[in-house]
């Protein structure tokens, strides 16, 4: 039976699946198109916003058609959809409304009316807000509530106490906007804001990207990567194994299940379990300066700065994570392979790391630090079932080792 196990493992060595981005840019019509900003997805269409105006596709992002008929401003920075309601915001302050799939565009700015760039929009039922970055007029600058599917707008920034808006997220009754120095919390409809305080686990850099995935809220770091958060914001974890410091300004997330991809300003990394650990996915990517992310069907689609739009598919990044996995990666020696009541792990490295040891769906089965200069480590290993398990080694500077094993 153990042989058996063995030759099966053997064959899970011999997978050889690549993630390859796709670039899918038939029919964005300029240059300017090719810097893609948002995503949006209802039923079986996929909308991109662009700094050359909106565009749709209907076969996967195989090709595109523009849709920018009544757009006074094409410079499309984000997007919101509610039902057949689509729902855009632009560099120079304007806000869109389509009710056809964005064939004919209304402007709805009714209570935004001085200069201001709008950064960000999101929903929480059918409450949408918008956040903007003042230009000359400090009195423009903050958060603006809808309750009339654009109407009228309300300004929101009681409790504030700084009003460039990078980002917004909502998590049922919680709403959460990031600043150029904080991130801030209201569970009242904008009506309050409440300043999260930095000894809570967030980095004194800005949080460029907010996201919500389930219970846990992602905040994306401009040079400080990835923040989590699982009790509604209050408190915050740093969550960078696998991503060195130089692609550490995270501009976007997508999620599904618990798999996240992070979009940062030198290509996209994927975590197959909620962020404990990420892995560099870019091959086929040209262009890596990520601006948006989007999971639609089988596919996930990466909006990328003067590069357009890539696409590849959801099973072939799963798959490649099985493969990266198995590739070994520095110099690590395990004793036994196969192991049964224990694992003796020796490294050439003197850093403080993380050990990570996770099963053949990404779990993590044991997790330790190595501490400065400590070389060895030895791992209680019996209570664990037959199998193959993969070793990590992280360090501050993101730095990877990895090797496989087999317990029996």
């Amino acid at each position: 039976m153990k042989r058996a196990i063995l030759i099966f493992v053997l064959i899970l060595l011999s997978i050889e699946a690549k993630s390859q981005w796709v670039e899918m840019n038939n029919g964005l019509t300029s240059e300017i198109a090719k810097t893609v900003w948002c995503f949006g997805v209802s039923g079986n269409k996929i909308f991109a916003g662009t700094d050359g105006g909106f565009f749709v596709s209907t076969d996967f992002g195989a090709t595109w058609i523009k849709r920018s008929d009544g757009l006074s401003d094409t410079s499309i920075r984000g997007m919101a959809i509610i039902e057949d309601k689509i729902f855009i915001v632009t560099y120079y302050g304007k806000i869109f409304l389509s009710t056809d799939e964005g064939n004919n565009w209304t402007l709805k700015n009714k209570g935004i009316e001085g200069p201001i760039v709008l950064s960000c929009i999101t929903n929480s039922g059918n409450n949408i807000y918008v956040g903007g970055l003042g230009v000359t007029d400090g009195d423009n600058e903050g958060i603006f509530l809808s309750t009339d599917f654009g109407e009228s707008w309300t300004k929101k920034i009681n409790g504030l106490s700084e009003f460039s808006i990078y980002s917004i997220a909502a998590l049922g009754n919680y709403l959460f906007a990031s600043t150029a120095y904080f991130v801030y919390i209201s569970t009242d409809n904008g009506d309050f804001w409440r300043r999260v305080d930095k000894s809570k686990g967030l980095p004194y850099s800005t949080i460029l990207s907010l996201h919500v995935s389930g219970d846990y809220v992602f905040g994306g770091g401009a040079g400080s990567g990835v923040f989590v958060s699982t009790d509604f914001g209050e408190t915050w974890q740093e969550k960078n194994e696998g991503i060195p410091y130089p692609s550490r300004t995270v501009v976007c997330f997508a999620s599904k299940g618990n798999n996240i991809f992070a979009g940062t300003t030198k290509g996209v990394y994927f975590s197959s379990n909620k962020g404990e650990s990420w892995v560099l996915k870019d091959s086929g990517m040209v262009e890596k300066r990520t601006k948006a992310l989007a999971i639609f069907g089988d596919y996930v689609f990466v909006g990328t700065y003067t590069g357009g739009i890539y696409r590849a598919k959801l099973e072939d990044i799963e798959l490649s994570k099985l493969d990266d996995d198995l590739t070994p990666k520095g110099n690590l020696k395990i004793f036994p392979n196969p192991a049964t009541d224990f694992l003796r792990i020796e490294r050439e490295d003197y850093e403080q790391a993380n050990l990570i040891v996770t099963n053949q769906i990404g779990e993590i089965v044991a997790k330790v630090t190595l501490e400065e200069g400590e070389q060895i480590k030895i791992i209680p290993f019996s209570h664990q079932p037959a199998g193959m398990y993969f070793i990590k080694i992280i360090n501050k500077k993101g730095d990877l080792r990895y090797c496989q094993f087999v317990k029996f």
